[in-house]
């Protein structure tokens, strides 16, 4: 069974999941989502029913607040990845390349530990309107390349965002990948359209 096949299944679980069924039961649907844990890879995974598990770009040394073994894919989790889900229909992904990101983006946005910052990867913005961003926002980052983030949070200084293009060449030596997250002063994000085009992913 592959992630795309059982989406439908995920659609109604969160149905369940704002009716207040917490996912550490079984609903009446038999949808029992949580996090676990890949010890060969040191890396979260969402498991989505039996033998069907979704692994994130993390490993559970990056995470707070996370239980080793497994936790339930909790309510907040559910709303976050509801609101992330539709931010993501409005690109030119697929439904599996947005139920990724999804995912990523909600693992990040509740569990990932603080992170220092790495502006100096990246040239200052030149646009109007840079620094003044929000959460939920589409913004560019320019290194070597430009490459679409989307803002999980942010304050009047700093932002944590996660990179939704396929790829972002940093340097002749570094190379960000698609779901990655890092936090950079705002004076480096340039706000972008909400509806991407396929060539700027």
């Amino acid at each position: 069974m592959t992630v795309t096949s059982t989406l439908n299944t995920l659609v109604i679980s969160f149905f369940w999941l704002t009716k207040g069924v917490g996912l550490d039961k079984k609903d009446k649907k038999g949808v029992h989502w949580r996090w676990v844990t890949n010890f060969d890879t040191q890396k979260v995974c969402l498991e989505l029913a039996a033998g069907v598990n979704f692994s994130t770009v993390f490993k559970i040394s990056e995470l707070l607040s996370y239980d080793l073994h497994e936790q339930p894919f909790s309510t907040s989790d559910a709303f976050l990845y509801s609101l992330f889900r539709d931010k993501f229909s409005y690109t030119p992904f697929d439904e599996e390349q947005a139920f990724t990101l999804a995912i990523n983006a909600t693992i990040a946005s509740q569990y990932l530990k603080p992170l220092a910052a790495k502006s100096w990867l990246f040239h200052p913005a030149s646009s109007v309107g840079i620094g003044k961003v929000k959460q939920g926002d589409w913004v560019v980052l320019k290194a070597t390349d430009e490459a679409i983030y989307l803002v999980l949070d942010t304050d009047h200084e700093t932002s944590d965002v996660i990179l939704a293009s396929n790829r972002h060449q940093i340097s002749d030596s570094r190379v960000i990948f698609q779901g990655q997250t890092l936090k950079v002063h705002n004076d480096r994000l340039t706000p972008t359209l909400i509806e991407l085009k396929a060539d700027q992913l």
